[in-house]
């Protein structure tokens, strides 16, 4: 299952609270969905189509295993903070 399963899953569902809660940052949060929503709005272009391919793989199975994609994301959630930092840094 890839780390960005369950982020995908809150993305989808439009879950704030829980996509906040997540990721330690609500303006991430809402980014992670505009993003989300950008990305499903555009599914018919050629452009974003693997990336909805990719995207609708890591929801299935979060959906099949939620304690795992809970468990994967906290790897990911640690690799973008300190992402953010790096740019935080750089600006």
């Amino acid at each position: 299952m890839g780390a960005m399963a369950y982020i995908h899953y809150l993305c989808e569902k439009e879950n704030l609270k829980e996509l906040t809660e997540e990721l330690g940052n609500g303006d991430m949060a809402k980014q992670f969905i505009e993003a989300h929503k950008i990305m499903r709005l555009n599914r018919g272009n050629k452009e974003y189509e693997q990336l909805n391919e990719i995207t609708d793989k890591a929801i299935e199975e979060y959906e099949k295993d939620p304690a795992q994609g809970k468990l994967n994301s906290k790897k990911v959630v640690a690799e973008l903070s300190e992402m953010a930092k790096d740019i935080d840094r750089m600006t």
